[in-house]
């Protein structure tokens, strides 16, 4: 057989039944295979680029290997930026390039290029990447398949690339005789006997402590350990709070949740984390959008227990950990599990309500936001978009404004998914993504919805031409403000007001995006305002198809409650009145002189 037939046979054994991709000279014999079977199905992007973030949502949603196959030279670079969304939060992905036959490729001549289109993709690719190689040999391609896909999922997860030029394509092979890889990649984490240690010691503190919380990352979602962390939570129950990555974690309704932390926090969630004495950090890596910019402010005066599946992140920490536990997730939770059942746990009724006290105390969405006659605010849109929206489905949220909104004020359902490049955040991403997660969605999942900004929607609109062929009936919200609104808000702070390629009179620009989707056959609609935004929200998720939904939204975007540079993630603006904010700490204030003179952070 082929060496194409052998790599799509190889993908469809592992259960990935759709790639994304554009065709090309150098990667035509690979995609001839895919068109000649009906076991996977490949979609035909407009550009790279969205290609490569279809197949990080694909990954996303489904929990299984995304893929991304393009030819050589511009082909291959457009994968880049989806590539890093991968890279940054861990998500496992598979780049197969096209590369130019191999007897045109430099290899280690110095020169730039000796076949037309040759890119070094291997070497450009190495610094946001697990693994990449090119493949000389036909005889190596199911070895460095296995071990490609093994390293991607393994440990913690991310993306990887195979090279593979044109002659290797179209080899013959004798698929009996293809050398299998037989390594396990072993991550050296801590043996059980330290990690059994280290977790009677926390015990011994959790009997101690009076606000003990539980801060969860993105490293539950990698570890595949939700339903087993509930388990846990249900033992401790202690108040949980979680990082923007790990948003859909737990619902709205479950009985411990207190909110999502950090810079753009919910306030209520950041009074607990702030107030603990003694902190569990589940697969978090502390970054400055949960930290703010005194780092050493966060969770101060807790002892904290921080558990990585990632050595250099303990190694190098921002929020250094009291006790550090370099574990998989899996045998940590399986180990404190058990423990648990040995040892009695104290209870925290009072810690528990007073948390649940700012929890309610402090919403995100406030009663005149949803009483704006004309354009509606971003944040009331979000809210009464969860409220309409189903369990388990699945909600694809862009960058800038758009995600803080949708992070702040969205109020997540049992089995709903929210997906975006967390880390990465480029502009564009949640349409091209929405599109991968469609294919990648679970038979209930009865939505997916996609929501961007104006800004963003204009960086990967040429998708719509995908959205149309292949009829996928995604719902994109398009929040419409005219600007863009983190800018022109960090602008206005910063920049005295100086809006230069912000707005529409700093030379920002957009069109009439229902012009645009009709032009390709879309269906589409307006919302104007929130009075009609109920009705109309309905309407679009009732259609059989895709549709594009312009949100006209406020031009003069506010996005609170946010953090300064000057203070700890308890004391976000607008600021409270200090005797309001002091009598909500535990914990020793610090001095904030731009709450005490009422200064914007």
């Amino acid at each position: 057989m082929k060496v194409s037939d052998y790599i799509v046979d190889y993908l469809v054994s592992i259960g990935v039944n759709t790639a994304f991709g554009i065709t090309g000279s150098v990667i035509a014999p690979l995609l001839d295979a895919f068109g000649r079977t009906k076991k996977v199905r490949f979609i035909t992007s407009q550009h790279e680029q969205a290609s490569s973030m279809a197949a990080d949502a694909y990954a996303r949603v489904s929990g299984n290997l995304g893929v991304a196959i393009t030819t050589s030279g511009p082909g291959a670079t457009n994968l880049i930026t989806g590539i890093c969304c991968s890279w940054f939060d861990s998500i496992p992905t598979l780049s197969i390039t096209g590369q130019v036959h191999s007897q045109f490729t430099k290899g280690n001549l110095p020169v730039k290029q000796v076949g037309f289109q040759e890119t070094d993709v291997v070497s450009i690719v190495k610094t946001i990447t697990k693994y990449a190689v090119m493949i000389k040999d036909p005889k190596m391609i199911r070895y460095e398949l296995e071990k490609a896909v093994h390293i991607a999922k393994s440990g913690r997860p991310g993306p990887v690339l195979i090279d593979l030029p044109a002659d290797i394509q179209i080899a013959e092979v004798d698929e009996k005789k293809l050398i299998s890889f037989k390594e396990k990649i072993k991550m050296d984490t801590e043996t059980k006997e330290s990690v059994k240690e280290k977790i009677q010691v926390y015990l011994k503190d959790l009997q101690k402590a009076q606000r003990p919380v539980v801060l969860v990352g993105g490293g539950i979602i990698h570890s595949k350990m939700i339903k087993e962390l509930k388990e846990l939570l249900k033992t401790l129950k202690v108040p949980v709070v979680l990082t923007w990555a790990a948003i859909d974690v737990l619902d709205e309704e479950y009985l411990l949740y207190r909110g999502r932390i950090g810079t753009y926090g919910q306030r209520g969630a950041n009074l607990t984390f702030q107030n603990a004495d003694l902190l569990l950090s589940l697969g978090s890596r502390h970054d400055g959008r949960q930290t703010g910019g005194l780092v050493d402010s966060f969770a101060r005066e807790a002892k904290r227990y921080i558990i990585d599946i990632d050595s250099d992140e303990l190694n190098h920490q921002q929020v250094k950990g009291h006790v550090n536990i370099h574990a998989d997730l899996r045998d940590f939770i399986a180990i404190l599990k058990s423990s648990l059942g040995k040892n009695k746990i104290n209870k925290f009724e009072s810690w528990l309500a007073k948390t649940k006290e700012w929890q309610k105390k402090y919403p995100v969405v406030l009663p005149e936001y949803k009483k704006a006659k004309s354009r509606l605010n971003g944040y009331a849109f979000m809210e009464l978009l969860s409220e309409i929206l189903e369990p388990n489905d699945v909600i694809v949220g862009d960058c800038g404004g758009n995600i803080v909104h949708l992070a702040q004020a969205f109020k997540i359902k049992k089995g709903q998914q929210i997906i975006t490049s967390w880390a990465h955040s480029p502009m564009g991403y949640s349409y091209a993504a929405s599109l991968g997660a469609y294919f990648a969605k679970k038979s209930k999942t009865k939505n997916v919805i996609c929501t961007i900004g104006d800004g963003g929607m204009q960086i990967n609109m040429q998708e719509l031409q995908t959205m149309k062929a292949y009829n996928i009936p995604v719902k994109v919200f398009i929040l419409n403000n005219e600007t863009y609104g983190i800018i022109k808000q960090f602008q206005d702070l910063y920049l005295n007001f100086r809006h230069f390629v912000s707005d529409l009179k700093g030379g920002y620009t957009h069109p009439d995006f229902s012009k645009v989707a009709q032009a390709y056959g879309i269906h589409t609609e307006i919302i104007k305002n929130y009075s009609e935004a109920k009705r109309k929200i309905k309407k679009v998720l009732s259609y059989k198809g895709p549709v594009i939904c312009d949100v006209k939204t406020d031009i003069n975007t506010i996005l609170i409650p946010r953090l300064g540079w000057n203070t700890g993630i308890e004391d976000q603006y607008p600021y409270l009145d200090r005797k309001e904010l002091f009598s909500n700490l535990y914990i020793k204030p610090l001095v904030n002189k731009a709450a005490i003179q009422n200064i914007q952070p």
